[in-house]
């Protein structure tokens, strides 16, 4: 791990480059926008200086990106508004906070062995900071070597990682200044914020319950692996003999590296210093799914802003069983998936959450519960976010006190790689 200062030359407020019209100025949350935690959704976009490139003209380059977010901003305005309540967003155009700082390192030193601590320095503000009412702030980092990374907060009250991702395709969509025949044109034009019609907010909806579950005061340790294509495929056969039968899809590689991690977290809390061998520890697994596709009928990922990703609750496993034959993770996580169908969505839209009676089974059983929560972002275009000088070499995320979460994302090129993060409390 290369260790590297940071120091921030400028800030600025960047605004829409186009008032946003009287009859746009609030935004009302979804249901599903209530319920996120007050925290930022951090991304890092990096991209390498090629030595075949021209020399780089960094005001050039400021300058297109503060210009083209500010056009962008117009279509996507209520990213420059602030938090208003509990329900809604003031689209005030007050802007979005735009950082510029240097890096005291090459870009390849610090992507190499990344510590995802160090990287938060790459970003424009805490993503865990519950007193801040910003929807979006941005921090453009310059290397030594000619290199950049883009470091971005989205507010959770109002985007999920598609949403993010393509706000990511907006914003470099302008600045590369593509005409109406670009096959990207499409994720400027076509986008839409009537997240609240299909989730009306509600009155006794609280944000915090999530946070209060998740962001843990206790010290968290954030774990990162790479696995290849040669890893993905031995556990996929593994996983093969699970599933029920020739008709059964092929697993894929979220679901099998999430199976293989929830299996080591399971063996972590089952032989921790304070574990009692007498008492009964069971571990369920959240998964989250993009109701997109799942809508009837179906709703464009690449025009429906807003949070629509839900959750649904695996089985119970005894953490002591977490080995044994029976027990097959990859068919439970993809059960608890395939749960959130289109009639599910319909039941949620009319007040029904029935993971909520879920997790509040066995409170009273004196059985304790381990939590682990999965966000999988493998199939987001987040490589597609080219600016003019490229794709981005590498896209991650950084370290949150987000207690038992795996975070798996896709690496670049096709070797069919998955990177995978993962959080858990430290022994000790």
């Amino acid at each position: 791990m290369v260790s590297f200062k940071v120091e921030v030359t400028s800030k600025e407020i960047i605004k829409p480059s186009s008032p946003t019209p009287p009859h746009l100025k609030t935004l009302q949350l979804s249901f599903i926008d209530q319920f996120q935690p007050s925290v930022h959704v951090p991304l890092l976009f990096f991209y390498q200086n090629e030595p075949t490139q021209d020399p780089i003209d960094h005001a050039e380059r400021s300058s297109l990106l503060k210009k083209s977010l500010s056009n962008v901003l117009v279509h996507f305005y209520p990213l420059a508004g602030r938090i208003k309540d509990k329900s809604s967003i003031d689209c005030n155009d007050e802007g979005v906070e735009f950082y510029e700082a240097n890096v005291s390192s090459n870009l390849s030193e610090v992507i190499e062995k990344p510590n995802l601590e160090d990287l938060k320095r790459l970003l424009p503000f805490e993503p865990t900071a519950h007193d801040r009412n910003i929807i979006l702030g941005v921090q453009v980092n310059q290397f030594s070597c000619g290199g950049m990374a883009i470091g971005v907060c989205f507010s959770h009250k109002i985007a999920d990682g598609i949403a993010c991702t393509f706000f990511m395709r907006a914003w470099a969509t302008m600045a590369r200044g593509v005409s109406n025949e670009d096959h990207d044109h499409h994720v400027v034009a076509n986008r839409n914020f009537i997240a609240a019609s299909y989730f009306p907010p509600r009155d006794n909806v609280n944000g915090t319950q999530t946070k209060e579950v998740a962001l843990r005061k206790e010290k968290i340790v954030t774990r990162r692996f790479v696995f290849n294509r040669k890893m993905i495929d031995a556990l996929k056969e593994q996983a093969l003999n699970t599933l029920d039968g020739p008709q059964e899809t092929a697993p894929t590689n979220a679901e099998v590296v999430t199976a293989f991690i929830w299996k080591l977290l399971m063996k972590v809390e089952g032989q921790g210093t304070t574990y009692n061998p007498n008492l009964c520890k069971t571990s369920f697994a959240v998964v989250s799914v993009d109701m997109r596709p799942r809508m009837a009928p179906p709703m464009p990922e690449d025009c429906s802003f807003g949070n629509f990703s839900w959750f649904n609750f695996t089985d119970s496993v005894n953490v002591r069983d977490c080995e044994a034959e029976h027990v097959k993770l990859v068919p439970m996580l993809r059960k608890a998936a395939t749960k959130i169908d289109a009639n599910y969505i319909k039941n949620l839209q009319c007040g029904h959450e029935q993971n909520q009676t879920e997790m509040k089974k066995g409170d009273n059983t004196g059985i304790v519960q381990m939590c682990c929560f999965t966000s999988v972002w493998c199939d987001y275009p987040i490589y597609e976010v080219n600016f003019g000088w490229g794709k981005p070499t590498w896209v991650c995320t950084v370290s949150i006190p987000f207690k038992n979460l795996v975070m798996l994302m896709s690496t670049r090129g096709a070797n069919n790689s998955t990177q995978a993060r993962y959080t858990q409390a430290r022994l000790g």
